[in-house]
């Protein structure tokens, strides 16, 4: 008995940190706007990674929303580019916005940044393959930036909020 308690308290402490994903669709009917969303919550050291397309009045945009929560070594997000490579072409993309704000009661630092997604870069994920390889390359403001490489089962699930109806 002891053995299956401490089994279920290990796998549960095994789950609810590791990474998981999923999609939501939201409508609007005020104004009549749709936003389907990835969201990854806990992927490398993002609290959450948010892929977004948003549809009003046949107009549609992509932008991406990075979240990070920190205890100890605070990132405040840089307001200019962030790097997305696929393969070997790099494309700058422009950060919209970012905020900062302390979160009680752990005075933990919750940290966001908004990016645009341009047409290009949804065209390539569309036309994408399992052997392409997708990169981000990060920047703060005080800290180093960080790269890390997009795994294929996020962007199948980005590939899926694009070919959503909005």
């Amino acid at each position: 008995m002891r053995k299956t308690l401490l089994l279920v308290i290990m796998l549960m402490v095994v789950f609810s940190t590791s990474c998981w994903a999923s999609i939501e669709k939201q409508v609007d009917s005020f104004s009549g706007e749709v936003e389907v969303k990835s969201i990854t919550n806990k992927f490398n050291s993002f609290h959450m990674i948010v892929f977004s397309k948003e549809t009003k009045n046949m107009n549609t945009k992509y932008s991406l929303r990075l979240h990070k929560i920190d205890f100890n070594d605070w990132y405040f997000f840089s307001d200019d580019i962030v790097d997305f490579k696929i393969n070997d072409e790099i494309y700058p993309l422009k950060v919209v916005t970012t905020i900062s704000d302390i979160v009680p009661p752990d005075n933990a630092l919750h940290t966001a940044a908004l990016i645009r997604v341009n047409p290009e870069i949804i065209s390539r994920i569309s036309s994408s393959n399992d052997s392409d390889n997708f990169y981000m390359r990060v920047y703060f403001n005080n800290q180093s930036a960080k790269t890390f490489q997009i795994p294929q089962y996020i962007i199948s699930e980005w590939k899926t909020v694009i070919k959503q109806e909005g």
